[in-house]
């Protein structure tokens, strides 16, 4: 019994620390004697699907997103077959300093095989990171058979939310975020003025996949892009509100406005999508989005762990709130998309349902927009699920980049930039008939009807190899129906 009572009493203060944050700042009314009863698992289960506990083990990864950087080594891997391969290199960081290039293996990390073996990339990500100025020791096997150990120092990389940022035709430009994070708004600031001094017109923001973060950084690009003194962002809690203003000049106020969004966009993703919609500054393209609405704010518990708990909704300019519904548990609510799916929105759009219920609101020019069911498109791009199925094959395995990382090894770059790389590309196509080989010698056969998109693949995958994620975008482009529907409308 004595060995027990030290960690009651660790988890009893545990618990009265958990508690009395919620208490106060929590959104909704609460019924404080049932928090006490159900304990920590039955407090997070009694509230909404986002206010969630992060174990200590996880907490570190969890907010080296959020603040833009870690320290480790600076690769980007996928498993192909059981064998680490690198698909990107951060520019300067201490994998490229050591010699590291796109397209090498990892054999062994330190003393551990990982070649071969059955080990998630989760368990490579653990060996791989480290505190700053400690050394990993790696077996490479390069493109060329050639294998031998590099040490690299690991330090701080970037943990870049700019994914790319690339001119797709004369007057239009596009820019991709994976998520908003500390170092986000400067990112996009380069990434635009770049684009700007191309004489871009036209600007497509990708927050397709896109699970949000941070709000301050969406409040600011949106600033950027909506002229004069207009209301972006409300939000109401139980103890304050809060309402955030374009205030500045912005560098693009006047171009065409183009925001690309689908089912995994969430939370601040969605936020930057209907500030475009209400305030009628652009088109919003692809499907209905997440419909994430409530603000978190994190807190340290006594253990270093931590929770986030849900603090204030946010109201977008025409006053609603993209919230969808979570009265029915975290269970209903999680499989939303998955029922989305087999109710047939994401081919056809919007159900016969879909806005049941759901009160309407009006943007800046009376438009008739709906609260709590995410940000529905201006205009709707169906999923091509035929043809997503058909290229699992391609994507599970990393054909193109299997293919197009060795076959770039020993190349130049001596083509100035993507767009000439395009024109060299289609003039010398025995890259094509030679990636054909390839997938015979493992009897895999192109279905005509894809050719021109695994074609796209391909060249974007050797693209990346000389340009980066930027390259591989501005090929992708083309095979991209929603990004292909933008230009269309668009005429260009």
């Amino acid at each position: 019994m004595a060995d027990q009572l030290p960690k009651q009493k660790k988890s009893e203060r545990q618990l009265d620390a958990l508690i009395n944050l919620i208490q106060t700042h929590y959104v909704d009314s609460l019924n404080t004697n049932l928090l006490y009863e159900n304990g920590v698992e039955g407090i997070l289960k009694s509230l909404d699907p986002h206010t969630v506990y992060i174990p200590k083990d996880e907490l570190q990864i969890s907010n080296e997103e959020l603040e833009g950087s870690f320290y480790g080594i600076g690769t980007e891997f996928f498993m192909a077959r059981d064998t680490v391969m690198i698909s990107s290199v951060v520019t300067d960081g201490p994998a490229s300093k050591a010699g590291i290039k796109t397209g090498d293996q990892f054999l062994k990390i330190d003393t551990a095989w990982v070649a071969g073996r059955k080990i998630s990339q989760e368990d490579i990500v653990k060996k791989i990171r480290g505190q700053r100025a400690t050394k990993v020791k790696v077996l490479v096997r390069h493109p060329d058979s050639k294998e031998n150990w590099i040490t690299i120092t690991r330090d701080l990389v970037a943990y870049t939310s700019v994914t790319a940022a690339v001119k797709l035709t004369k007057e239009t430009g596009y820019i991709a975020i994976r998520l908003f994070n500390e170092t986000t708004y400067e990112e996009f600031k380069k990434a635009l003025s770049d684009l700007k001094q191309q004489g871009i017109s036209s600007l497509i923001i990708d927050v397709r996949n896109n699970p949000g973060g941070y709000m301050d950084a969406v409040a600011n690009i949106a600033d950027e892009l909506i002229s004069g003194k207009q209301l972006l962002i409300s939000t109401k809690g139980k103890n304050e509100e809060t309402k955030v203003y374009s205030e500045h000049p912005g560098m693009f106020e006047t171009g065409t406005l183009s925001i690309l969004i689908n089912e995994y966009s969430a939370s601040a993703s969605e936020i930057l999508a209907g500030i475009t919609q209400d305030l009628d500054r652009g088109k919003v393209y692809g499907r209905r989005s997440y419909g994430k609405g409530l603000v978190q704010e994190q807190f340290e518990l006594p253990d270093q762990s931590a929770i986030r708990i849900t603090t204030a909704r946010y109201y977008l300019p025409s006053g609603r709130c993209i919230q969808k519904n979570y009265a029915d548990g975290k269970d209903e609510y999680h499989e939303d998309i998955y029922k989305r799916f087999h109710a047939g929105e994401m081919v056809h759009g919007d159900s016969s349902t879909q806005h049941k219920n759901h009160t309407p609101f009006y943007t800046k020019n009376k438009r008739t927009v709906y609260a709590n069911e995410g940000i529905s498109p201006d205009v709707f791009i169906a999923a091509d699920t035929n043809q997503l199925n058909a290229l699992s094959l391609f994507y599970g395995e990393h054909l193109p980049e299997q293919f197009a990382f060795p076959y770039l090894y020993s190349s130049k770059r001596d083509i100035a930039n993507v767009q000439a790389y395009d024109r060299y590309l289609m003039d010398n196509l025995a890259w094509w008939k030679d990636f054909q080989l390839f997938l015979q010698g493992r009897k895999i056969r192109i279905p005509a009807t894809l050719e021109e998109t695994i074609k796209h693949d391909v060249m974007a995958q050797m693209a990346s190899v000389w340009y980066g994620k930027s390259g591989e975008i501005y090929f992708r482009a083309k095979s991209d129906a929603v990004i292909q529907e933008v230009l269309k409308q668009k005429g260009k």
